[in-house]
């Protein structure tokens, strides 16, 4: 009862792959009812798109070899009307009587859009730190330049024409 309700989306697969068990949080997620994904095979009932951009059957023959083998999926990329869903899977190979394979399905997608706009933020800021460096090292020599030229347009009578001309640079 306390793992099945648990926040967290994980799969029990018999010794066909097919479904004996999840969390609610999975079914939640999947929108097709607290029971419907009881029986179906693992690609049915991971979230659309999932199976095929994990490679899911292929990941699944190869945990099927060895007792306590991990695999672990870092990233899968899932189109979705909003842009794309990100996930992660890890697949455990279990010798129990109820379960051959236990899959953990971890959604990321926020923690990446998070880590993207925190990276877009880390950029604007060294941009500003660019501009604020340009601004000061154009700033000095027009201050030295304009300091000089009030210098020359102090020395000059009021009558010299080039005073004009100074006094618009």
């Amino acid at each position: 009862l306390i793992v099945t309700h648990l926040p967290i989306c994980a799969l029990l697969l018999d010794s066909e792959d097919r479904v004996v068990a999840s969390t609610d949080s999975l079914r939640a997620r999947l929108v097709r009812g607290r029971e419907a994904i009881l029986q179906r095979a693992c690609r049915d009932a991971l979230p659309p798109g999932v199976a095929e951009a994990a490679g899911i059957d292929g990941r699944l023959a190869e945990i099927h070899g060895c007792e306590g083998s991990v695999v672990v999926v870092p990233r899968v990329d899932v189109p979705s009307g909003h842009g794309e869903r990100n996930y992660r899977l890890t697949l455990v190979r279990l010798e129990h009587e109820f379960a051959r394979t236990l899959v953990h399905v971890e959604e990321l997608t926020d923690v990446i859009d998070r880590e993207a706009r925190e990276s877009h933020n880390e950029n604007l800021a060294q941009l500003g730190a660019l501009a604020a460096s340009v601004a000061h090292e154009i700033r000095n020599p027009l201050a030295g330049i304009s300091g000089t030229v009030q210098v020359i347009l102090s020395s000059l009578p009021s009558d010299d024409r080039r005073r004009n001309v100074l006094g618009k640079v």
